[in-house]
This record gives C-alpha cells, sequence and structure tokens, in this order.
C-alpha cells in the first residue's frame, strides 16, 4: 500500500510540475501575416476617367430617357432582362472605378502627354496633378461620393427602379463635375 501512495504522490507532482511548466512556457510565435502585394497601377487617370469612368457613367446616363419630339414623347428604359443585366456591368464598373483611381503611385498622364489639355480651361495633366499631391484628401472625397453614387446606381439597377436610376443619373454627373471644378478646370468655378 505504501508504494502505491507513493506512486500515486509521484505521479500527481508530476503532473502538476508538468501542467506549470505547460502554463508558464511562452506561447509560440503566431504565424507572420502575409504581406499585402504592392498595387502596381498599369493606367493613367486619363485612362480609368475615359475607359471606365466616362463610359460606365455614359451607358447609365444613356439607360433612361424622355425625348419629346414632333411625333410625341417617346420614354426609353431597360425592359429586358438583358438590358439590366447590361446596365449592371456598367453601374458595376463605374462602383468599382473610384477603387483604381485611389491606387498609390497612378499619375494623371503618361510623360508624353502631361503638358496636354483638353480645351483652353482644362489645366495641363502635371497642374492637376500637382493640386492632387497638395490635397489628396479633397481629391479621395470626390472620388468617395462619386463610388456613393455608383452603389446608388447599381443598387436602383439591381432592383428594376427606373425612376431611381434616372435620379442617380444627375447625382453621379454632380459628383464629376465637382471634381472637375477642384482639379481639372477650376478656372470655371463659380464664385460662391
Amino acid at each position: 500500500m505504501r508504494t502505491f501512495q507513493w506512486l500515486a504522490l509521484t505521479s500527481t507532482v508530476a503532473l502538476v510540475s508538468s501542467g506549470i511548466m505547460a502554463c508558464s512556457r511562452p506561447a509560440p510565435p503566431a504565424a507572420p501575416t502575409p504581406a499585402i502585394p504592392a498595387q502596381v497601377p498599369t493606367g493613367t487617370v486619363r485612362d480609368v476617367m475615359k475607359d471606365i469612368v466616362d463610359e460606365s457613367s455614359q451607358a447609365i446616363f444613356d439607360s433612361v430617357a424622355i425625348t419629346v419630339g414632333l411625333s410625341g414623347t417617346v420614354q426609353k428604359q431597360p425592359t429586358t432582362q438583358e438590358e439590366w443585366d447590361a446596365l449592371e456591368h456598367w453601374a458595376f464598373r463605374l462602383a468599382e472605378a473610384p477603387n483604381l483611381l485611389k491606387v498609390p503611385g497612378r499619375r494623371v498622364a503618361r510623360p508624353d502627354e502631361e503638358k496636354t489639355s483638353a480645351g483652353p480651361t482644362e489645366l495641363t495633366p502635371l497642374e492637376i496633378q500637382a493640386k492632387i499631391e497638395a490635397n489628396p484628401q479633397l481629391f479621395y472625397s470626390h472620388v468617395d461620393e462619386l463610388q456613393k453614387v455608383s452603389i446608388e446606381a447599381l443598387t436602383a439597377v439591381k432592383s428594376h427602379n427606373v425612376q431611381g436610376l434616372f435620379d442617380v443619373s444627375g447625382k453621379i454627373d454632380a459628383a464629376c463635375e465637382s471634381c472637375h471644378l477642384e482639379f481639372w478646370y477650376p478656372a470655371e468655378k463659380k464664385p460662391s
């Protein structure tokens, strides 16, 4: 019996010791968090605007219209599922474009285009780039507004809301114009 007690006591002491040692051991280091790959812009702001924002917003603008002419009033709106699906594609692209405009290092234009402008009141890309770099938060706030109204357009499209689509078209135009008046052609800005 004594041997049994001695073995039980030794086993208990060993168990308690290993438990204390396990608790006092530092936890193994956490697995390193994988680095987020750097975003590398392929195109310029002009490219994103021309190939994504302009095309996508124009598709939304053209999707709902009321035309009054000599032969009467003609109302245009998506009527088939295929038309709504195509419009959803354009609204989705427009909602994603602001993410592309925020990629670090994206230039306004290619080096060979940096001294060109689209008109007499538009700044050159170098001047636009300088304005964006001087106040990136203001630029991002305009970009965020475009994304907000683009998501509103996407929601209207997904719910087949013709009136919502018509209403959001004006908001998209206003979001674009307020950014352009700030960064592209500020001379056209009306004094407040």
